[in-house]
């Protein structure tokens, strides 16, 4: 076919295709047509989900309505749930709340409105009520009860973080007693700090203890030297290491430190919750009954000033008594080192004389 003719037959293709597409007036009628036969449809379904939601809300009613709650008192709190929950869980609630009471006194009318809720077992509907009205929940579903004695500690102490000033819950981080913080993850905490105020503290400085624990206000990058802050900000990137500032930190400008830091998105990290808890811990036992109701009107001051007045304990008397008991002895990290090498001693001795016994062993 010549290039004339094949021209030809390509513009003849391409005007029937045009001519074939149909006018913009007419493909909107085609569509109007469409929605107009499809709405009769649409309002079918819209009626059969109005249908399908009223009849969810009037099982859920009758469900509310067929739903028996029963109540639990523990001190000035309510727990409540199905009659089932709150048996199985009796023991469990009582048994926590009897170690913990100690922790509220003085703080019964505070906590009178306050209120746990089970749950388990609840309707839907029912648990978005409760936790609109702000309960504090419990969504325990095992029957094995012992599992959850953290999670109802948690509940329940946790009330208490809630009465705190802001700042003092913040210093608290959530942690609270009697959570056991064991002494060696204090001792351990300061000592990979990489601090010298904690390793200050650790030899029995109770200066730098307080601030090491946050207790007289400082920063935690007070905590370290600048040198210290360089080493840091190197760790955590390479770039650091050939930044210009970073010198400058090292000789001493703390300005370059924090600039160099928040550059590389570095922290110096502090004591933690943990060890703050820890530290609350002792004064607590050293304070008279009553100490978070006296530290939840405590608004002035450092967080050690208020801790000294809610314990009615000098702060440096805590400290003291904080020290000898948790750091002035390093942990044993060899605590199980003798039962081991007993152990080890004792196999060698088995296979020793195995190995006498058996021909196989034998040399020559």
């Amino acid at each position: 076919m010549s290039r004339p003719v094949l021209t030809a037959a390509m513009l003849l293709l391409v005007s029937n295709a045009a001519a074939a597409q149909p006018a913009p007036q007419e493909v909107m009628q085609r569509q109007r047509a469409l929605l107009d036969s499809l709405r009769p449809r649409l309002v079918e379904l819209r009626e059969l989900v109005r249908i399908e939601a009223s009849v969810r809300r009037a099982e859920a009613e009758r469900e509310w309505e067929s739903t028996v709650l029963d109540t639990l008192r523990l001190g000035p709190l309510r727990v409540i749930g199905v009659p089932v929950e709150v048996a199985r869980r009796r023991n469990l609630l009582e048994d926590v709340w009897s170690e913990q009471q100690h922790l509220f006194t003085g703080l019964e009318e505070a906590l009178a409105g306050e209120t746990i809720v089970l749950t388990h077992g609840l309707p839907t509907r029912m648990r978005t009520l409760y936790r609109s009205r702000q309960h504090h929940e419990l969504p325990l579903g095992s029957l094995w009860v012992d599992r959850h004695r953290p999670a109802t500690e948690a509940t329940i102490t946790r009330l208490i973080i809630k009465l705190m000033p802001d700042s003092v819950r913040r210093w608290m981080t959530n942690e609270l007693p009697p959570y056991d913080v064991p002494d060696e993850e204090v001792y351990r905490r300061l000592t990979l700090l990489g601090s010298s105020r904690a390793q200050a503290c650790l030899a029995g400085d109770l200066k730098a203890c307080a601030a090491v624990l946050g207790l007289d206000g400082s920063d935690p990058h007070d905590l370290y030297t600048p040198v210290e802050l360089a080493r840091i900000a190197a760790r955590r990137s390479t770039a650091a290491v050939e930044d210009a500032q970073i010198d400058v930190c090292r000789d001493g400008d703390l300005s370059a430190c924090r600039a160099v830091l928040e550059r590389y998105h570095a922290v110096a990290p502090g004591a933690g919750g943990r060890a703050h808890v820890h530290f609350l811990g002792y004064a607590m036992a050293a304070a008279e009954p009553g100490m978070f109701a006296r530290l939840r009107h405590e608004r002035t001051g450092t967080i050690g000033e208020r801790i000294e007045r809610a314990a009615g304990v000098p702060l440096t008397v805590l400290l003291e008594g904080w020290h000898a008991a948790a750091l002035a002895t390093p942990p044993d990290s060899d605590r199980h080192g003798g039962r081991t090498r007993f152990a080890a001693v004792l196999w060698v001795a088995i296979l020793a004389t195995l190995a006498g016994r058996s021909t196989r062993w034998r040399i020559g």
